[in-house]
C-alpha cells in the first residue's frame, strides 16, 4: 500500500537561508547558517532599576522568548558612581508577565548572586512583583532560611565592582 504525503514546500536550502519562523504554540526559530535554535537573545529594552543607582556600572541585560516563556538575565557590576540607594532593590521584565503570578512578591521565578569583590558572594532568590523583580537574598541567620531584601548594607555594604547577577524564567502575558 503506497502512502500519499504531501510534498514538501521548501527545500532545506530555503529553510536554512530564512529568518525567524513561528511554530506551535508560538515558538520562535531562529535558522541560520550554523544550526537551529529556538528563540533570539535580545537586549532590549534596557531594564529599569529601582534604589539601585547605575551610574557607571557596566549592566548586561538579555532575554529570549520562546512561546510565552521569557528567560532573562541579568548583571550589574557597579562603577564608582553607582550606589544601592533602599529598598527592595528590584528590575524591570523585560516582557509583561501573565496575569496569574501573585502580586504581593511570593512567586519566586529564579535565582540571585550577589558578589562582595573583596570578600565572600551571597546567594538569594528574584520574586515577581507588579512587572519587576525583587532582589532577595537567603538569610541564614535562625534556624531556618528566610529571603531578606536588599539594601544598602545587606549582604554587605555595597562598592564599587560589587556585583549583582540574576537569572529567572516567568510566563509572559
Amino acid at each position: 500500500m503506497a502512502i500519499n504525503a504531501p510534498p514538501l514546500r521548501r527545500t532545506l536550502q530555503e529553510l536554512v537561508d530564512s529568518e525567524t519562523r513561528v511554530i506551535g504554540d508560538g515558538a520562535r526559530v531562529k535558522v541560520s547558517g550554523k544550526g537551529i535554535g529556538l528563540g533570539v537573545w535580545r537586549t532590549s529594552p534596557v531594564p529599569t532599576w529601582t534604589n539601585l543607582t547605575i551610574g557607571n556600572a557596566v549592566v548586561v541585560a538579555r532575554h529570549v522568548q520562546i512561546g510565552k516563556t521569557i528567560v532573562a538575565y541579568v548583571s550589574a557590576v557597579l562603577g564608582s558612581t553607582s550606589s544601592v540607594d533602599g529598598t527592595p532593590v528590584s528590575v524591570s521584565l523585560p516582557v509583561a508577565e501573565a496575569s496569574t503570578y501573585n502580586t504581593g512578591g511570593t512567586d519566586p521565578v529564579g535565582l540571585a548572586y550577589f558578589i562582595d569583590a573583596t570578600s565572600t558572594d551571597f546567594n538569594g532568590r528574584v520574586a515577581l512583583f507588579d512587572g519587576k523583580v525583587v532582589l532577595q537574598v537567603y538569610n541564614v541567620s535562625a534556624t531556618y532560611s528566610t529571603n531578606t531584601n536588599l539594601n544598602t548594607t545587606v549582604p554587605f555594604t555595597w562598592t564599587t565592582s560589587d556585583a549583582i547577577r540574576t537569572q529567572f524564567t516567568y510566563e509572559a502575558a
